[in-house]
C-alpha cells in the first residue's frame, strides 16, 4: 500500500504484522530529501511498477499498472523522479 500526501511517502506491504516481522518486510516512511530517486521498473516477470531508491541505496518496490500517476504524484510531492526504466535488483 502506497500513501504519498504532504511531501511524506509511507510504503507498506499488506500482510499479517507476524508474517511482515518474520520475513523481515519492513515499511518504508520517509520524506522527499530521503529518497534519491523515484523511477519506474519491470519485475522478473515483466510486472510494471515504480523504485524509490533512498540516499543509503536502498531500494523500494512498489508494483502497479498506473505508473506514470505515481511518478506523477511524486514529482508533485517533491521527490525526485527520472524517466528512464530500471530493472529490478534484489541484492544488498
Amino acid at each position: 500500500m502506497l500513501t504519498i500526501d504532504g511531501g511524506r511517502l509511507v510504503l507498506r506491504v499488506r500482510v499479517i504484522r507476524p508474517f511482515a516481522t518474520l520475513f523481515g518486510l519492513t515499511p518504508l516512511e520517509c520524506s522527499a530529501q530521503d529518497i534519491a530517486d523515484v523511477f519506474p521498473c519491470r519485475g522478473v516477470f515483466g510486472t510494471p511498477g515504480v523504485g524509490f531508491r533512498t540516499k543509503d541505496e536502498r531500494r523500494f518496490y512498489f508494483w502497479t499498472g498506473r505508473i506514470q500517476a505515481v511518478l506523477d504524484v511524486c514529482r508533485q510531492q517533491g521527490f525526485s523522479v527520472s524517466t528512464e526504466e530500471q530493472r529490478v535488483t534484489y541484492t544488498d
